[in-house]
Protein backbone atom coordinates (compact mmCIF):
# COMPACT_ATOMS: atom_id res chain seq x y z
CA UNK A 1 0.00 0.00 0.00
CA UNK A 2 0.98 3.65 -0.49
CA UNK A 3 0.02 6.26 2.10
CA UNK A 4 -1.41 9.47 0.68
CA UNK A 5 -1.92 12.75 2.49
CA UNK A 6 -4.60 15.08 1.12
CA UNK A 7 -4.90 18.80 1.92
CA UNK A 8 -8.11 20.39 0.54
CA UNK A 9 -8.40 24.19 0.56
CA UNK A 10 -11.32 26.61 0.11
CA UNK A 11 -11.81 30.24 -0.86
CA UNK A 12 -12.90 30.95 2.71
CA UNK A 13 -9.42 29.81 3.83
CA UNK A 14 -10.82 26.81 5.67
CA UNK A 15 -8.18 24.10 5.83
CA UNK A 16 -8.60 20.43 6.67
CA UNK A 17 -6.30 17.44 6.67
CA UNK A 18 -7.38 13.95 5.71
CA UNK A 19 -5.59 10.68 4.94
CA UNK A 20 -6.43 7.75 2.71
CA UNK A 21 -4.83 4.72 1.09
CA UNK A 22 -4.31 4.16 -2.64
CA UNK A 23 -3.25 0.99 -4.40
CA UNK A 24 0.49 1.18 -4.95
CA UNK A 25 0.48 -0.79 -8.19
CA UNK A 26 -1.69 1.73 -10.05
CA UNK A 27 -2.16 4.90 -7.97
CA UNK A 28 -4.73 7.07 -9.74
CA UNK A 29 -6.43 8.86 -6.83
CA UNK A 30 -8.32 12.11 -7.22
CA UNK A 31 -10.56 12.89 -10.22
CA UNK A 32 -10.62 9.32 -11.49
CA UNK A 33 -13.66 7.14 -11.02
CA UNK A 34 -13.00 3.81 -9.40
CA UNK A 35 -9.78 4.81 -7.67
CA UNK A 36 -8.94 5.58 -4.08
CA UNK A 37 -8.66 9.10 -2.75
CA UNK A 38 -9.60 11.41 0.11
CA UNK A 39 -13.19 11.57 1.34
CA UNK A 40 -14.51 15.13 1.45
CA UNK A 41 -17.99 15.86 2.81
CA UNK A 42 -20.37 18.77 2.18
CA UNK A 43 -22.97 20.43 4.35
CA UNK A 44 -26.69 19.70 3.99
CA UNK A 45 -27.34 23.47 4.02
CA UNK A 46 -28.42 25.00 0.71
CA UNK A 47 -28.12 28.50 -0.78
CA UNK A 48 -30.97 30.97 -0.49
CA UNK A 49 -33.10 31.33 -3.58
CA UNK A 50 -31.46 33.48 -6.25
CA UNK A 51 -28.02 33.48 -4.58
CA UNK A 52 -24.78 32.56 -6.36
CA UNK A 53 -21.61 31.26 -4.76
CA UNK A 54 -18.17 30.74 -6.28
CA UNK A 55 -15.21 28.82 -4.86
CA UNK A 56 -11.64 27.85 -5.55
CA UNK A 57 -10.35 24.63 -3.98
CA UNK A 58 -6.87 23.20 -4.01
CA UNK A 59 -6.09 19.57 -3.30
CA UNK A 60 -2.60 18.19 -2.80
CA UNK A 61 -1.96 14.48 -2.40
CA UNK A 62 1.64 13.58 -1.57
CA UNK A 63 2.49 9.93 -2.11
CA UNK A 64 5.22 7.79 -0.53
CA UNK A 65 6.57 6.77 -3.92
CA UNK A 66 8.62 3.69 -4.75
CA UNK A 67 12.35 4.19 -5.24
CA UNK A 68 14.02 3.22 -8.53
CA UNK A 69 15.56 0.22 -6.77
CA UNK A 70 12.14 -0.96 -5.56
CA UNK A 71 10.64 -0.56 -9.03
CA UNK A 72 13.56 -2.49 -10.52
CA UNK A 73 12.94 -5.29 -8.02
CA UNK A 74 9.25 -5.44 -8.97
CA UNK A 75 10.28 -5.48 -12.62
CA UNK A 76 12.62 -8.38 -11.99
CA UNK A 77 9.68 -10.25 -10.48
CA UNK A 78 7.69 -9.49 -13.68
CA UNK A 79 5.23 -7.21 -11.86
CA UNK A 80 3.87 -4.18 -13.72
CA UNK A 81 4.01 -1.58 -10.92
CA UNK A 82 3.61 2.19 -11.17
CA UNK A 83 4.63 5.02 -8.86
CA UNK A 84 4.32 8.80 -8.67
CA UNK A 85 5.23 11.53 -6.20
CA UNK A 86 2.20 13.82 -5.95
CA UNK A 87 -1.18 14.89 -7.36
CA UNK A 88 -2.27 18.54 -7.60
CA UNK A 89 -5.93 19.31 -8.30
CA UNK A 90 -7.06 22.96 -8.15
CA UNK A 91 -10.74 23.35 -9.07
CA UNK A 92 -13.26 26.09 -9.81
CA UNK A 93 -16.77 25.82 -8.40
CA UNK A 94 -20.05 27.65 -8.99
CA UNK A 95 -23.38 27.16 -7.21
CA UNK A 96 -26.87 28.66 -7.57
CA UNK A 97 -29.87 28.55 -5.25
CA UNK A 98 -32.84 27.55 -7.42
CA UNK A 99 -35.07 27.62 -4.33
CA UNK A 100 -34.28 27.90 -0.62
CA UNK A 101 -34.03 24.10 -0.52
CA UNK A 102 -32.55 23.31 -3.94
CA UNK A 103 -29.00 24.17 -5.00
CA UNK A 104 -27.29 23.28 -8.27
CA UNK A 105 -23.48 23.37 -8.46
CA UNK A 106 -20.69 22.87 -11.00
CA UNK A 107 -17.07 21.88 -10.38
CA UNK A 108 -14.23 21.77 -12.92
CA UNK A 109 -10.75 20.61 -11.82
CA UNK A 110 -7.29 20.83 -13.34
CA UNK A 111 -5.35 17.67 -12.50
CA UNK A 112 -1.58 17.18 -12.52
CA UNK A 113 0.17 13.93 -11.62
CA UNK A 114 3.93 14.33 -11.17
CA UNK A 115 6.94 12.03 -11.56
CA UNK A 116 5.14 8.99 -12.95
CA UNK A 117 7.47 5.98 -13.10
CA UNK A 118 7.00 2.30 -13.73
CA UNK A 119 8.77 -1.02 -13.46
CA UNK A 120 10.28 -1.98 -16.83
CA UNK A 121 12.00 -5.21 -17.78
CA UNK A 122 14.26 -6.48 -20.54
CA UNK A 123 14.50 -10.14 -21.58
CA UNK A 124 17.88 -11.40 -22.75
CA UNK A 125 19.02 -14.85 -23.89
CA UNK A 126 21.96 -16.45 -22.07
CA UNK A 127 23.83 -19.78 -22.31
CA UNK A 128 23.56 -22.64 -24.75
CA UNK A 129 20.00 -23.39 -23.79
CA UNK A 130 18.73 -19.96 -24.82
CA UNK A 131 17.58 -19.22 -21.27
CA UNK A 132 15.80 -15.87 -20.90
CA UNK A 133 16.77 -13.74 -17.93
CA UNK A 134 14.67 -10.77 -16.80
CA UNK A 135 16.70 -7.67 -15.93
CA UNK A 136 14.56 -5.13 -14.09
CA UNK A 137 14.78 -1.34 -14.23
CA UNK A 138 12.73 1.79 -13.52
CA UNK A 139 11.32 3.85 -16.37
CA UNK A 140 10.64 7.57 -15.80
CA UNK A 141 7.61 8.66 -17.82
CA UNK A 142 7.20 12.28 -16.69
CA UNK A 143 4.04 14.20 -15.73
CA UNK A 144 0.39 14.06 -16.81
CA UNK A 145 -1.68 17.26 -16.64
CA UNK A 146 -4.86 18.76 -18.05
CA UNK A 147 -8.48 19.73 -17.49
CA UNK A 148 -10.44 17.09 -15.60
CA UNK A 149 -14.08 15.98 -15.70
CA UNK A 150 -16.93 18.44 -15.02
CA UNK A 151 -19.16 17.53 -12.07
CA UNK A 152 -22.78 18.74 -11.99
CA UNK A 153 -24.55 18.22 -8.66
CA UNK A 154 -28.06 18.92 -7.42
CA UNK A 155 -28.70 19.21 -3.68
CA UNK A 156 -32.28 19.06 -2.34
CA UNK A 157 -32.79 19.75 1.37
CA UNK A 158 -35.84 17.75 2.45
CA UNK A 159 -35.48 18.33 6.20
CA UNK A 160 -34.72 21.63 7.90
CA UNK A 161 -35.65 21.44 11.58
CA UNK A 162 -34.72 24.81 13.04
CA UNK A 163 -35.64 23.76 16.58
CA UNK A 164 -33.22 20.83 16.68
CA UNK A 165 -30.73 22.26 14.18
CA UNK A 166 -30.96 19.17 11.99
CA UNK A 167 -30.74 19.30 8.19
CA UNK A 168 -30.85 16.48 5.64
CA UNK A 169 -30.31 16.78 1.89
CA UNK A 170 -30.41 14.35 -1.03
CA UNK A 171 -27.67 14.61 -3.63
CA UNK A 172 -27.86 13.62 -7.30
CA UNK A 173 -25.84 14.53 -10.35
CA UNK A 174 -23.36 13.35 -12.93
CA UNK A 175 -19.74 13.62 -14.01
CA UNK A 176 -19.24 14.52 -17.69
CA UNK A 177 -16.17 13.36 -19.69
CA UNK A 178 -14.77 16.84 -20.34
CA UNK A 179 -11.24 15.93 -19.22
CA UNK A 180 -8.26 15.04 -21.40
CA UNK A 181 -7.79 11.33 -22.08
CA UNK A 182 -4.92 11.32 -24.59
CA UNK A 183 -2.00 12.75 -22.61
CA UNK A 184 1.34 11.19 -23.64
CA UNK A 185 4.45 10.59 -21.56
CA UNK A 186 8.00 11.78 -22.22
CA UNK A 187 8.51 8.83 -24.59
CA UNK A 188 5.44 9.56 -26.72
CA UNK A 189 3.32 6.75 -25.25
CA UNK A 190 -0.24 7.41 -24.08
CA UNK A 191 -0.62 7.18 -20.29
CA UNK A 192 -2.86 4.49 -18.84
CA UNK A 193 -6.43 5.53 -17.98
CA UNK A 194 -5.71 5.97 -14.25
CA UNK A 195 -3.08 8.63 -15.05
CA UNK A 196 -5.21 10.65 -17.48
CA UNK A 197 -6.79 13.92 -16.24
CA UNK A 198 -10.21 12.75 -17.47
CA UNK A 199 -11.98 9.41 -17.14
CA UNK A 200 -13.53 9.40 -20.62
CA UNK A 201 -16.84 8.18 -19.17
CA UNK A 202 -20.19 9.48 -17.95
CA UNK A 203 -20.80 8.65 -14.27
CA UNK A 204 -23.87 9.10 -12.11
CA UNK A 205 -23.66 10.51 -8.59
CA UNK A 206 -26.06 9.93 -5.68
CA UNK A 207 -25.66 10.64 -1.99
CA UNK A 208 -26.99 12.01 1.27
CA UNK A 209 -25.75 14.96 3.32
CA UNK A 210 -26.53 15.49 7.01
CA UNK A 211 -25.81 18.51 9.21
CA UNK A 212 -26.36 18.90 12.94
CA UNK A 213 -25.98 22.38 14.39
CA UNK A 214 -24.70 22.70 17.96
CA UNK A 215 -24.77 26.40 18.69
CA UNK A 216 -21.92 28.06 16.81
CA UNK A 217 -20.58 24.66 15.73
CA UNK A 218 -22.01 22.24 13.19
CA UNK A 219 -21.24 18.63 12.28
Amino acid sequence: MIRTHAIPGAAALALALSCSAALAHHPGATANSGSAGPINTISASTLEQGRFAASVTYELIKIDAFSDAELAAYSGADQHVHSMSRILAPALGLAYGVTNDLTVSLRLPYVKRSDIREAAHHDEEHGHGGHEENHGSALARGDSAGIGDLTVLGQYRFLNNRASGTELAALAGFKAPTGRTGVRDDHGEIFEAEFQPGSGAWDGLVGLAATQRLGAVSL
